[in-house]
């Protein structure tokens, strides 16, 4: 499911505010409280929302969602980002694939013939892996989260901590406003960080709504970031990785 550019505006807002009222978001948008309802069920039924007296607030948490659930939001944006990343990994390289919905797509782009080296916590990423003989794939061992479709703890850590990559390719829960990079769990988050922190460089495959999303753990910066592939066009956004030096890649809308 695509998120409608209103819907996306009124996700933005209720990052920003925490709460909004259905009242104000009429108003503002100079609709009728039954249309912005519809709005609203959508953020929710997503699990971007949750429905308060009167308006709707951020969720207590977004990590109890499923794999499934999570891949179905703006899937066909994260494919295309993914499609464009995929241009970039070089043959013969070694890739870390972190967490991630959108990393998947990446894999699923890659050229069926490309030889690579690839290290990873993410079965999703893992699995579709197998349909690529030139890929020497290794796979972190740890606990298993059903839900995620990953594996976390300190094994998965240990493991990743002892390769050294080219590139990282790693999704993420929220960017915030100063340009920190946020993860739901502390365990999501070391791995992520120990990716970045071991590979020559790096690479961030995030859709729209994760631009100002809150999340409870920070672990680093856009700084260590080298690229961004993303369909935010948000001034602000761009101001960040400008800020930053990263590498700001806008995939359009699909046709």
């Amino acid at each position: 499911m695509i998120l409608e550019a209103r819907q996306q505006a009124i996700l933005k807002q209720l990052n920003e505010q925490g709460f909004i009222s259905t009242d104000a978001l009429a108003k503002h948008y100079s609709l009728t409280p039954q249309t912005i309802r519809r709005d609203i069920n959508a953020l929710c039924e997503l699990g971007l929302a949750r429905k308060q007296h009167g308006g709707i607030a951020l969720p207590p948490a977004m990590n109890n969602q499923t794999f499934a659930k999570r891949a179905g939001i703006n899937a066909s944006m994260k494919q295309l980002i993914g499609q464009a990343a995929a241009k970039v990994i070089e043959p013969q390289s070694t890739l870390f694939l972190g967490y991630g919905s959108t990393v998947v797509q990446l894999v699923e782009a890659l050229p069926r013939e490309i030889s690579l080296t690839v290290v990873t916590n993410n079965l999703n990423a893992a699995l579709s892996l197998t349909q690529f003989p030139n890929i020497e794939t290794w796979v972190s061992g740890g606990r298993l989260r059903h839900q995620h479709h990953d594996i976390c703890g300190l094994p998965a850590h240990n493991f990743l901590q002892s390769f050294r990559a080219d590139l990282a390719v790693c999704g993420i829960a929220g960017i915030s406003a100063s340009g920190e990079l946020l993860e739901f769990q502390h365990d999501e988050a070391e791995l992520t960080r120990t990716m970045l922190s071991n590979s020559k460089h790096n690479l961030l495959l995030a859709d729209s709504s994760k631009f100002l999303r809150s999340a409870s753990v920070c672990f680093t910066t856009l700084k260590h970031i080298d690229a961004l592939y993303t369909d935010c066009d948000a001034d602000e956004l761009a101001s960040l990785c400008k800020q930053h030096q990263v590498d700001l890649h806008l995939v359009g809308s699909p046709q």
